[in-house]
């Protein structure tokens, strides 16, 4: 007869300073994301315009984020196994801040701006 013991691990508590600085990365990171995701929508005429860019390369532009997303939720998926979640949280979010302020001072430099919005989405 086989035997199994089965114990239970408690987790570790977390300080509260550990809590404060994720949620407030969390809530920097989808300021500045969910702002960038509307300002494109509401301003794509001007930004077509300023630009100089056509309806493809916008609607390209817009897309960029989505295919970011799709592509990071796979590779993140297999390293939330390997990685610890809360340095790997931390870690997107803070390249997902730097990629939106990257786009919004990239106005100009289109390969930079399709970067920004494809690493966005990524993390």
């Amino acid at each position: 007869m086989l035997h199994f013991d089965l114990v239970e691990e408690k987790p570790q508590p977390s300080s509260n300073r550990e809590y404060y600085i994720i949620f407030t990365m969390i809530l920097a990171c989808n300021t500045i994301v969910n702002m960038g995701r509307g300002v494109i929508p509401a301003s794509t005429m001007e930004l077509k315009e300023e630009l100089g860019i056509s309806n493809g390369f916008l609607g390209f532009l817009g897309s960029t984020i989505f295919i970011g997303l799709t592509l990071g939720s796979v590779i993140f998926f297999f390293l939330f196994s390997v990685i610890n979640c809360k340095k790997l949280l931390l870690t997107s979010i803070s390249f997902c801040i730097l990629s939106s302020l990257l786009f919004a001072v990239s106005f100009g430099n289109s390969s930079l701006m399709v970067f920004s919005r494809f690493t966005s989405g990524f993390f």
